[in-house]
C-alpha cells in the first residue's frame, strides 16, 4: 500500500511529538569549585592554625560530587611591592590537607623557620577533573616566637570576687578564662598586662573552673600560648566589710544621737554599736541596727560615754570598731 503525502506529514508530525523539542546545545560543564569560605589563620603557640570550609557548589551552579584536591600554600611574599599571587604560590611550601570533605577543615603548620617573618596564606579546592577553583584571599601573619603558658596559675577567695594570680615577669597579655561547673562552655572572664586578676562576677558558693592564656601581639597579629592546666575552687565570703567612717555624736534631749556615713559594700545587713562608760572597754550597745543611725535613749545626766560603729556583712563577717568618739552627757 503506498503511503499518501498527507500521511507522510502526519507520521513526521507524529515522530517529532514523540522526541520532544531539541533546542541549543548546552556548554560543558567546567566543574569549577566556588572557592572556600571562613578562611582565617592565627598563631597558636607554636604553630599557624588554618581554617577554612570547602564547597561541593561548582561556578556554574551544579553540585559537584567531590573534590580531588585542596592546595593550601604558605610561603613568604618573595614577588616585590606588588604581590601576585600565582608568582607566589609558585615558591610557597605547599601543606598537605590530609581531609578533603565539604565542611570546616583545620590545619596546622609548624611555625619553626618563620619567626619574626611575614607569610602569605592562601588556598583553593581542586574540582573532579583537576580543574582550580579561585584562591582565597591571602592573610599575611607576622609569626612571632611561641609564647609560654603562665607559670604558676592560682585561685583563692577575694574580697569582691576570686583572685586569680600566675608567676610575673613574661611578656604579653593574659587571657582568663572560667567555667561554671555546671556550665559546659567557659567564657572570657577578662584579660590582663599583670600577674594578677579579680573576677569581681565570682558568685560566692559556687564553684568554678578557671584557666589562662599568653597572647604576645606583633603587627597586626597575635600568637597564643598553650592553655594552663585547669584550676577550680568554690570561694567563700571570709572577708569583713569596710569599717565605718565619719562617726559624729552629738547629746539631745534624753538620748545621744548617733550617725555614720553607710557602708558602700553592697552586702553588708547592718551596723553594730559599742558604748563604754568613761574609760571601761567597749561593748555591744543592744541589737544591730540597719540604718546608719542610732539613738542612744539609755544614757544618765553627768556621766562621759564614748562609742564606736562596726559593721555586719550578710555573712556576718564583721568589721573592726572604728575609732571611738566621746560625749559628756548633761
Amino acid at each position: 500500500m503506498k503511503t499518501t503525502r498527507v500521511q507522510a506529514v502526519v507520521l513526521l508530525a507524529a515522530a517529532l511529538g514523540g522526541c520532544g523539542y531539541v533546542g541549543a546545545p548546552l556548554p560543558p560543564a567546567l566543574y569549577i569549585p566556588v572557592p572556600v569560605s571562613g578562611f582565617s589563620a592565627t598563631q597558636h603557640s607554636g604553630r599557624i592554625e588554618i581554617r577554612f570550609t570547602p564547597s561541593l557548589e561548582s561556578t556554574d551552579g551544579m553540585v559537584l560530587d567531590r573534590l580531588s584536591a585542596i592546595e593550601l600554600r604558605v610561603g613568604e611574599n618573595t614577588a616585590g611591592p606588588e604581590f601576585q599571587i600565582d608568582r607566589w604560590a609558585a615558591g610557597a611550601r605547599r601543606i598537605e590537607v590530609a581531609e578533603i570533605k565539604a565542611e570546616q577543615t583545620l590545619v596546622g603548620v609548624p611555625v619553626a623557620g618563620w619567626e619574626g617573618k611575614d607569610v602569605v596564606i592562601a588556598v583553593r579546592p581542586i574540582g573532579p577533573r583537576g580543574r582550580p577553583g579561585n584562591w582565597s584571599p591571602p592573610v599575611v601573619l607576622r609569626v612571632v616566637a611561641a609564647p609560654e603558658a603562665p607559670a604558676g596559675l592560682k585561685v583563692e577567695s577575694a574580697p569582691g570576687g576570686v583572685l586569680v594570680t600566675w608567676n610575673p615577669g613574661a611578656p604579653g597579655v593574659v587571657r582568663i578564662y572560667r567555667r561554671a561547673a555546671r556550665d559546659e562552655a567557659e567564657s572570657l572572664a577578662g584579660t590582663s598586662e599583670e600577674s594578677g586578676f579579680l573576677d569581681a562576677s565570682a558568685v560566692v558558693g559556687n564553684e568554678y573552673v578557671y584557666r589562662a592564656q599568653r597572647v604576645v601581639a606583633s603587627e597586626g597579629s597575635a600568637a597564643e600560648s598553650p592553655y594552663t592546666a585547669p584550676v577550680s575552687i568554690t570561694p567563700q565570703d571570709t572577708f569583713p566589710p569596710a569599717v565605718p567612717a565619719n562617726l559624729v555624736i552629738q547629746a539631745g534631749i534624753g538620748a545621744v544621737e548617733l550617725a555614720w556615713d553607710r557602708n558602700a559594700e553592697a552586702d553588708v545587713a547592718g551596723y553594730r554599736v559599742w558604748r563604754a562608760e568613761g574609760d571601761q572597754p567597749l561593748k555591744p550597745l543592744g541589737e544591730q541596727v540597719a540604718t546608719a543611725s542610732y539613738s542612744d535613749k539609755s544614757v544618765e545626766a553627768g556621766k562621759r560615754y564614748r562609742y564606736a560603729v562596726s559593721s555586719v556583712d550578710m555573712a556576718g563577717n564583721e568589721s573592726t570598731p572604728c575609732e571611738a568618739a566621746g560625749v559628756l552627757y548633761q
